[in-house]
C-alpha cells in the first residue's frame, strides 16, 4: 500500500535482510554442527543423519522452496564426499543420490507451505478487502494505522472521512445496485484526486483517506476542494446520480493515539457536520467538549425518564363560544438545575440521537393516564401530542399508544397526533401510510405549523381527508391586525373549511386577534390569551367548569 511504501520502504528491507541473515547464520550453524556429530561417532552409519531434516525443513518454512533447496544442497555437501562410510570414502553416487533425495523432500514440503501460504493470502485479502468495491476495508485501515503509529519512524497524517449521505435515498428510489455503483464510482474520484493518500471502504456508505505529511488545514482544503467537484451528477447506466457528502478530519498527532481513538473522532467529526449542517469539520479539542456535552445530555435525559423527572402541562384550546375543545400535552421538567437546556433543546438532540421514541413514549403514557384520571371525575376532553418523523417510522408507538388506550378502557378518538410538515416531507409517502393507519384506529391527526412549509397547499389539498385539524403557524396570528395577514388567514379558513376541516389558530395572545379570528370563523384558539400550559389540577379547576374570559 501507499502508506507502507512512504512510511516504511527503507526500514522494512532493512529489517528483512537483517532477519534473513540471522536465520541464515542460524540454519547454517545447525548444519555444520549436525555434521560434525555425525563425522565424530560414526559417520554414515549413524541414524544421527535424520538430524539434517530440521534445518531443511526450518529453511522451507522461512526462505520457501528456493531457500530450502539451497541449504538442502549445503547439507547434501556436509553429508557428501568427505563423509567416511563404514571408514571408507563414500562412493559419488551415494552422496548425489542423497542430495537429491534431500532435494526431493524440499519440493514436496514446499510445494505444501506455498498452498497453505496461498490459501492464507487469499482468505487474508478477504479480510482487508471491501466485497462490494474492492478497495482495502476497515481491518486494512485498522492493521495500516497501527504500524504508522507504532512505528519508529512516524510522521505526521491526516485521515479525512466521507459519508455519502444520501446513498439511502439513492437505495430507496432508484434501487440497491445503483447506489453500489454510486458509491463506488465515487470512491474512485477520491483515487484521482488523492494520488499520494490510502484509499479505506469502512462502511457501506463511508470511506477514509489517509494523506502522510500534512496538516488538519491542508487536509481540509484538499477536502474542500473534492467536495466542491462531486457537486456534479454522477451518470450511472445513463441516470444523473446527484452526490451528497459530509466530511471528517482527524490528524496525528496531537488528536489522537489510537485506532479506536481516531474512529471514534471521524464518527464524532461526521456527526457535528450533520448537526451544524456543515460539509466538512476538523476534530479538535472543543468539538471533544462538545461531544461530551452532548453525551452527558443524553445520559441526563436517559435518567430523567427513568425517575420520573418530567411532568407534563396542558394548554386549553378554546372554541367560538369560549368552551374548551381539548388540550395540548408538553413536556417540562421538574428539575431544571440539572441541565442548562430548554425542553426544546433536549427534544432536538433526543431526536438527532435516535432518543426521540422513548421520550413519545413517556409523553403518551402520561398522557393517556391524565386522561382516565379525568374520565373517573367525569370529565371527557382531548389531549394532543407532538410526532417526530422518527415516531411515525417506529412501528412500537402505535401498538404502545393502543396498549395504554385498551389498558384504561378509553376511546381512541380523545387522542390526537399533531404532525409537522418537516415529518411529512422526510418520507412523505411512507408517512401518510403510517398516518392512515393511526386514523383507522380512530386517533385524530392534526397537521401543525401550517403555512410555514414550501408545499403545504400540496399536502392539504391532496391529503385533505387524512387530517381532522389544521393549525395555523404563530407567524401569521401574530401580524393578523394588520390587513393582508388577515386575508391570507381568511384565505386559509375557507379553504380548510371547503375542505371539510376544522382550523385551529395557535400563539393567539391578545383580544384583538380573538375578535378577528372569531370574525373569520376560526373554529379553535390556543395561546397565551387563553392561558400559558399548566398542571392538571389547575386547567381542572379553572378551565373545564367555566372558561372566564
Amino acid at each position: 500500500m501507499k502508506i507502507e511504501q512512504l512510511k516504511y520502504l527503507t526500514s522494512s528491507r532493512n529489517h528483512n535482510f537483517i532477519f534473513n541473515l540471522v536465520w541464515s547464520i542460524i540454519i547454517l550453524f545447525c548444519i555444520f554442527i549436525i555434521g560434525g556429530i555425525i563425522y565424530l561417532t560414526d559417520g554414515l552409519m549413524s541414524s544421527l543423519i535424520q538430524l539434517f531434516y530440521i534445518p531443511i525443513l526450518l529453511a522451507v518454512f522461512i526462505f520457501g522452496t528456493k531457500g530450502g533447496i539451497f541449504f538442502s544442497i549445503i547439507s547434501g555437501l556436509t553429508v557428501g564426499p568427505f563423509m567416511p562410510l563404514n571408514g571408507l570414502t563414500q562412493p559419488a553416487g551415494a552422496w548425489i543420490l542423497r542430495i537429491f533425495m534431500f532435494v526431493a523432500i524440499v519440493l514436496v514440503v514446499g510445494f505444501l507451505v506455498e498452498h497453505i501460504k496461498s490459501i492464507n493470502d487469499i482468505e487474508r485479502k478477504k479480510a482487508y478487502e471491501d466485497i462490494n468495491t474492492g478497495y482495502p476495508n476497515v481491518n486494512k485501515f485498522k492493521h495500516d494505522i497501527n504500524q504508522i503509529i507504532n512505528s519508529r519512524n512516524q510522521n505526521n497524517f491526516s485521515i479525512i472521512i466521507f459519508k455519502l449521505e444520501n446513498l439511502e435515498m439513492i437505495n430507496r428510489y432508484v434501487d440497491f445496485e445503483t447506489g453500489q455503483y454510486t458509491f463506488s464510482a465515487l470512491m474512485d474520484k477520491v483515487v484521482d484526486f488523492f494520488p499520494t493518500g490510502s484509499i479505506y471502504s469502512i462502511d457501506t456508505s463511508k470511506f477514509v483517506i489517509v494523506i502522510p505529511d500534512i496538516n488538519s488545514d491542508m487536509a481540509y482544503s484538499l477536502a474542500k476542494e473534492f467536495a466542491a467537484k462531486t457537486k456534479t451528477p454522477i451518470y450511472i447506466n445513463n441516470l444523473p446520480i446527484s452526490i451528497i457528502i459530509k466530511g471528517g478530519i482527524v490528524s496525528f498527532p496531537p488528536y489522537s493515539d489510537s485506532v479506536k481513538d481516531i474512529l471514534y473522532k471521524l464518527d464524532r467529526a461526521l456527526e457535528q457536520a450533520n448537526i451544524t449542517q456543515r460539509e466538512i469539520i476538523i476534530y479538535d479539542n472543543n468539538l471533544a467538549i462538545e461531544s461530551e456535552k452532548y453525551y452527558n445530555t443524553l445520559v441526563t435525559l436517559y435518567d430523567a425518564l427513568q425517575n420520573d423527572e418530567f411532568t407534563l402541562v396542558y394548554q386549553p384550546k378554546i372554541n367560538m363560544i369560549n368552551q374548551i375543545e381539548g388540550v395540548e400535552a408538553l413536556l417540562r421538567w421538574n428539575d431544571n438545575s440539572k441541565n442548562n437546556l430548554s425542553i426544546a433543546q433536549l427534544i432536538n438532540i433526543a431526536e438527532e440521537a435516535g432518543f426521540i421514541n422513548e421520550v413519545t413514549k413517556w409523553v403518551i403514557k402520561h398522557a393517556i393516564y391524565q386522561l382516565n384520571v379525568w374520565k373517573e371525575k367525569g370529565i371527557e376532553t382531548n389531549v394532543s401530542i407532538n410526532l417526530s418523523s422518527r415516531d411515525l417510522n417506529d412501528d412500537s408507538i402505535l401498538k404502545f399508544t393502543k396498549k395504554y388506550i385498551k389498558l384504561y378502557d378509553l376511546e381512541p378518538s380523545c387522542l390526537e397526533f399533531e404532525l409537522t410538515e418537516r415529518t411529512i416531507i422526510e418520507d412523505e409517502q411512507n408517512v401518510f401510510s403510517k398516518i392512515n393507519e393511526i386514523k383507522d384506529y380512530g386517533i385524530k391527526v392534526s397537521l401543525d405549523d401550517y403555512g410555514t412549509g414550501y408545499n403545504t397547499y400540496k399536502y392539504l389539498i391532496n391529503y385533505s381527508k387524512t387530517f381532522n385539524y389544521i393549525k395555523i403557524d404563530k407567524s401569521f396570528i401574530n401580524n393578523i391586525k394588520y390587513n393582508k395577514n388577515r386575508i391570507i388567514v381568511e384565505g386559509i379558513i375557507d379553504l380548510v373549511h371547503k375542505l371539510g376541516l376544522e382550523v385551529i389558530a395557535e400563539g393567539v395572545e391578545t383580544k384583538e386577534q380573538v375578535d378577528i379570528l372569531n370574525s373569520i370563523n376560526c373554529d379553535i384558539m390556543q395561546g397565551y390569551y387563553f392561558s400559558r400550559p399548566i398542571k392538571p389540577e389547575k386547567l381542572v379547576s379553572k378551565y373545564f367548569v367555566k372558561v372566564n374570559r
